[in-house]
């Protein structure tokens, strides 16, 4: 049901979010009248990209389910225009839509991977104010990212002093 909904959103919002844009859904599970849900969320995407200049997030309660909206203006070419996730009551939803942002400016900043001199291929590296627990979110997002993130690893320092890494195929 929850992969369900966000595809419905992706596939309803493609030709409405603007290339260099992403949106990011947040959902608060269980999620309750997927149906009416979605289309409430749609529309109140609808609303929030019609907006001079699109506002801040949007934080509301929609058929029982908490929601977050965030709109990501970075300019890069190839993200998904929908990023959405389903996720427990006690979960920040603000700090899951920054996270996003956060890859997503690193991401449209760096022109992408490059060799190194010894030949291997240099990582993206990113220092989190979070702990080390927040590692499975930062590999949620860039699952969802898909090869927009090219073939690079992601190895996040977290402030635990734990080393996380996330790189394409090695996903869990």
């Amino acid at each position: 049901m929850a992969t369900g909904l966000i595809e419905r959103l992706r596939a309803a919002l493609a030709d409405v979010v603007p290339e260099g844009a992403t949106v990011v859904l947040t959902i608060t599970a269980p999620i309750r009248l997927p149906s009416k849900t979605a289309d409430d969320l749609e529309a109140r995407v609808r609303r929030l990209l019609a907006r001079r200049p699109p506002g801040r997030d949007v934080t509301a309660t929609v058929h029982g389910n908490g929601v977050r909206i965030g709109l990501v203006r970075d300019g890069s070419a190839g993200v998904p225009r929908v990023i959405g996730f389903v996720h427990n009551p006690g979960t920040d939803a603000r700090r899951l839509v920054q996270m996003t942002r956060e890859i997503l400016s690193i991401l449209a900043a760096d022109p992408g991977p490059r060799r190194s001199r010894r030949g291997g291929e240099r990582s993206r590296v990113v220092v989190s104010a979070d702990g080390s627990e927040w590692l499975t979110v930062y590999r949620a997002i860039e699952a969802q990212l898909g090869a927009s993130t090219g073939s690079a690893t992601l190895r996040i320092v977290f402030r635990d002093g734990e080393v996380g890494v996330t790189a394409p195929g090695a996903l869990s």
